[in-house]
């Protein structure tokens, strides 16, 4: 169950859901804003997948330091908002 309204998520967000959407095989609905990477399935393994496809949407700027430093959708966009490009 979502735990967000339709249309009030960040550009950021969006994009974060839809990389982790496709890379855990869910509808992005699907995809939790407050829950943990790991909770949601995303072992060490699919860190770095995860990571290789957000770089091409955030410039490159991203590391798995990054990701495991802001572990949820909501906290990853927060600290990539700054360099999002469109």
């Amino acid at each position: 169950m979502s735990d967000r309204l339709a249309g009030t998520n960040t550009e950021a967000e969006n994009v974060i859901i839809d990389v982790l959407a496709e890379l855990l095989m869910l509808a992005p609905e699907d995809v939790p804003l407050d829950r943990s990477f790991a909770d949601v399935g995303v072992d060490s393994i699919l860190a770095v997948e995860f990571v290789s496809m957000l770089r091409t949407r955030f410039d490159g700027v991203i590391t798995v330091d990054t990701v495991y430093d802001n572990d949820s959708v909501r906290l990853l966009a927060a600290a990539l908002k700054p360099v999002v490009t469109g």
